[in-house]
């Protein structure tokens, strides 16, 4: 699911990335470009927690983290527990055609363990 509304933010979101696993996952965005304002990891599913996944978030192929870098989830531990991810550096506008993407680099350890990302943004 994806939004874009008159004056209103832009969204990219990605739902049950698989944190135990190195992947890059394609988050479904709006259709306009946006600035990445905030960003949000949510865990969804966790049964026998470790440790926290590495993720990083961006366009930047093959890096994917000139939005967020990479950094251990830290609490994604809990059910339904919303984590605000920290921006990288300089802002980043996500043209029409870019793909975000969001990177496990380092796997989570546990049994299960799932997490949606939202990325919500302004009009450049």
């Amino acid at each position: 699911m994806s939004y874009k509304t008159a004056g209103g933010p832009a969204a990219a979101i990605g739902r049950n990335i698989d944190g135990k696993t190195i992947a890059d996952t394609t988050l479904v965005k709006g259709v306009s470009e946006f600035i990445p304002s905030k960003i949000h990891f949510v865990c969804k599913t966790v049964t026998g927690f470790v440790s926290a996944p590495t993720v990083s978030v961006g366009t930047n192929s093959p890096n994917f983290n000139n939005i967020v870098t990479a950094a251990a989830l830290t609490g994604l531990s809990t059910i339904d527990l919303v984590l605000p991810g920290i921006l990288a550096g300089l802002p980043v506008i996500v043209r029409i055609n870019d793909t975000i993407k969001a990177r496990v680099s380092i796997v989570g350890v546990a049994t299960t363990l799932t997490f949606d990302v939202f990325v919500e943004g302004i009009d450049p």
